[in-house]
């Protein structure tokens, strides 16, 4: 369970959309002109403690293309405390259900620590 104030940071600010993503609400159907690039992460791309979606890079990016006129939407399909295992089936939904044209995998050390083998000399999961 998480902390009274993360609770509470974020009651006050996210709102998800369907997917459960802290995101807009994503359409199944794609303009044509239209390419789409989801960033696929935990709560680093999620924008864990970032009090303004457009703070975030992932709509810091969506902006730039904006600003050059290119039709590119930006997907944030981000949650707190996924690891890579968790990522693999929302990407594969992405590229059948969105028609993405590209996954950005936004992760740290930590989302893979699991996967990678332990020992006496080294441990993944210690600085």
């Amino acid at each position: 369970m998480a902390s009274l104030p993360a609770r509470r940071w974020f009651a006050l600010y996210t709102n998800l959309n369907s997917q459960g993503c802290r995101d807009e609400e994503w359409t199944l159907d794609k303009p044509e002109d239209v390419y789409r690039i989801a960033f696929v992460g935990d709560s680093f791309a999620y924008g864990w403690g970032i009090e303004v979606p457009a703070d975030r890079f992932t709509d810091i990016i969506q902006s730039r293309f904006g600003a050059l006129g290119t039709p590119v939407q930006v997907m944030n399909v981000a949650k707190p405390g996924w690891s890579t295992a968790n990522q693999i089936q929302p990407i594969v939904d992405m590229l059948d259900l969105y028609d993405v044209g590209e996954i950005v995998l936004c992760y740290v050390p930590n989302d893979i620590a699991d996967y990678i083998a332990s020992g006496a000399d080294f441990d993944p999961r210690l600085p």
